[in-house]
């Protein structure tokens, strides 16, 4: 199906951007006997092939679910971490590494921000600086009762790391 749109955008005259796929969550952390996981070996083949039709003036991604983010975290009780993704997103067919990501833009509440002594909903300045740095970014909520009363940790690996 991409490989056939591909040629319809250049018979249309070009295209600046061309996703080849979206939030393929469950198909890319399928891994073989060796670890690799075949199914983003085969995305890595068809960036390749897109961008040889494309042409090089194409910007080209995937646009991956939040969830593929952060690695793949296999539920077998081995706390093994792989960064699946990682091969696609390094291709040199792969101009931008794409996240579709549906987070709130602040936590705003009917009467406020608790932690923000001047926000108002008409505060740029205080959704810009939560764009920045919010939740599922800097922190997060760990609880229901978490988020009724504002506390919110830093996200890290549980190490400290907030890379993971």
């Amino acid at each position: 199906l991409i490989l056939s749109y591909a040629p319809l955008c250049v018979a249309a005259g070009g295209v600046e951007n061309f996703v080849i796929g979206s939030e393929f969550r469950r198909l890319t952390a399928i891994r073989d006997a060796n670890n690799a996981f075949p199914f983003v070996q085969d995305l890595v083949v068809l960036a390749n092939d897109v961008k040889s039709i494309l042409g090089p003036g194409t910007k080209v991604t995937y646009a991956a679910d939040w969830t593929e983010y952060f690695g793949y975290h296999p539920q077998d009780g081995s706390n093994d971490l792989y960064y699946n993704l990682d091969p696609l997103w390094s291709s040199s067919s792969i101009d931008a590494v794409g996240i579709d990501n549906y987070m709130p833009l602040a936590d705003w509440r009917e009467n406020g921000d608790p932690q923000e002594v001047e926000a108002t909903q008409y505060s740029v300045e205080y959704f810009m600086r939560n764009i920045a740095g919010g939740e599922g970014y800097d922190w997060y909520y760990a609880s229901k009762q978490d988020r009724q009363s504002a506390t919110r940790p830093p996200i890290t690996d549980g190490n400290g790391d907030p890379g993971v």
